[in-house]
C-alpha cells in the first residue's frame, strides 16, 4: 500500500499515529534524508537516538537533562556527562569518571569464595611449593 503525503508535517503526523519508526530526527521529527551527511547519534535510556544536526542534538540534551549523584563519590552530575556501568548484580550505575567506576568495582569485588581461583599448577618450578597464586575476578 502506498500513501502519498503532501508535506513533511503530514508525514510526521502519519508516522506518529501509525507508530512507525523511520529515519527521523528524535528531536524535531523531520525525516533524515540519507545524503551521505554525517548524522548525530546519542545512546539514551537504553535506545539509540538519531538527530538531523548538532542543534537538534543539543536541544534534545537540554530538554532531557537530569542531575544524578555518582554511585561512588556522590558528586552531582548531568546524566549526559556521566558514564554508565553494569554491576555484577545486573543493575546499571551512573558514575562521574572512570576512576569512580574502577573504585566501585574494586570495592565490590572483595574476596569471596566464588571469586578466588587457585592457579598453583601454573606456577614456575623455581618458586617454593608453599607459594600459591590467587587470581581475583
Amino acid at each position: 500500500m502506498v500513501h502519498r503525503l503532501c508535506s513533511d508535517t503530514c508525514f510526521t503526523k502519519f508516522r506518529a499515529t501509525k507508530g512507525l519508526k523511520t529515519n527521523c530526527c528524535d528531536n524535531c521529527g523531520v525525516y533524515i534524508y540519507n545524503k551521505g551527511l554525517p548524522l548525530e547519534y546519542l545512546f539514551h535510556e537504553g535506545q539509540q537516538k538519531r538527530f538531523c544536526n548538532s542543534a537538534c542534538l543539543a536541544m534534545y540534551k537540554k530538554k532531557n537533562t537530569k542531575v544524578y549523584p555518582c554511585m561512588w563519590c556522590k558528586t552531582l552530575c548531568k546524566n549526559f556527562d556521566m558514564l554508565s556501568s553494569v554491576g555484577r548484580n545486573g543493575k546499571m550505575g551512573l558514575f562521574c569518571s572512570v576512576c569512580c567506576i574502577t573504585s566501585h568495582k574494586v570495592k565490590n569485588a572483595g574476596p569471596t569464595g566464588t571469586n578466588l581461583l587457585s592457579i598453583q599448577h601454573l606456577k614456575p618450578a623455581s618458586l617454593p611449593d608453599n607459594l600459591e597464586m590467587v587470581l581475583v575476578f
